[in-house]
């Protein structure tokens, strides 16, 4: 099993967005 640092990089973009949209719903 290989480590991909652009995957990993690109799903922690994602899961990063995904929280910025959770805080500003629930913030509003």
């Amino acid at each position: 099993w290989q480590i991909n640092a652009v995957q990993i990089s690109s799903i922690m973009q994602r899961s990063l967005l995904l929280c910025l949209c959770f805080i500003f719903v629930h913030a509003s």
